[in-house]
């Protein structure tokens, strides 16, 4: 008997794309905290999102990019390297921790 079968139907989260930019929206949430908060460096930051994009994003067949807006915040973009379609925007808020997931994996 098989203790960890899925019922049928069921889907991988790893092949989830709305999961899979969630779990990556997390990730840059936390390292971007730990930026604005003072506990991480830029250069420390640029290498943790350089090594995330390689641990993960890229495992997923996603690309990440990221840019400051004139506000202050940072926009995060998860884009589907073979079409180059963006599947979601992360609008980080530094002044409140707040990260707006704009999703378009669905």
């Amino acid at each position: 008997m098989e203790l960890n079968a899925r019922p049928l139907g069921a889907r991988s989260q790893c092949s989830d794309p709305h999961h899979v930019c969630h779990e990556i929206a997390q990730e840059v949430r936390d390292m971007a905290v730990a930026l604005y908060s003072g506990r991480l460096s830029p250069t420390l930051f640029e290498r943790a999102l350089l090594t995330l994009e390689a641990a993960k994003v890229k495992r997923f067949g996603l690309h990440l990019t990221a840019e400051r807006l004139p506000d202050g915040s940072s926009r995060f973009r998860l884009e589907n390297v073979g079409n180059g379609k963006t599947c979601a925007t992360l609008d980080f808020h530094p002044l409140t921790d707040r990260l707006e997931i704009h999703d378009t994996a669905r």
